[in-house]
């Protein structure tokens, strides 16, 4: 069982995406092994031209070799089209693979800050 960081219980699930995304991090923790954690919620902010930049990845996972796997997570029905991979909100319609190469591009900075140097790889069509 791959460990959860920070722990999930006591949580409870104030609305769909966060029920989704706790059904998620169960299934991880059960379905890793033990030498990987998950990281959930992780929060981080990023300066590109001047300007800052804050966000929130549902979940990471470290695998022993220091892979990482950033996971965005959705309830409910995601578009598949011609632009990609969509979620309407309401009257609110949200660019999936944008906010994925955002936060790609927001954590990969920080390793780098950090002079940690990882191979991170992009995927977010199906």
């Amino acid at each position: 069982m791959a460990l959860l960081r920070p722990p999930i219980d006591g949580l409870h699930a104030t609305g769909l995406g966060m029920q989704r995304e706790l059904q998620v991090l169960r299934q991880l923790a059960a379905g890793l092994p033990d030498d990987h954690t998950v990281f959930h919620n992780v929060v981080w902010s990023s300066l590109k031209d001047g300007v800052q930049w804050f966000g929130e990845i549902d979940a990471i996972v470290l695998a022993p070799n220091a892979s990482l796997v950033l996971l965005e997570v959705k309830a409910g029905p995601v578009d598949v089209g011609p632009q990609g991979l969509r979620k309407q909100y309401g009257d609110r319609d949200k660019d999936i693979a944008r906010q994925t190469k955002v936060q790609h591009a927001a954590l990969r900075q920080r390793l780098k800050d950090e002079g940690l140097h990882l191979s991170l790889i992009h995927i977010s069509e199906p």
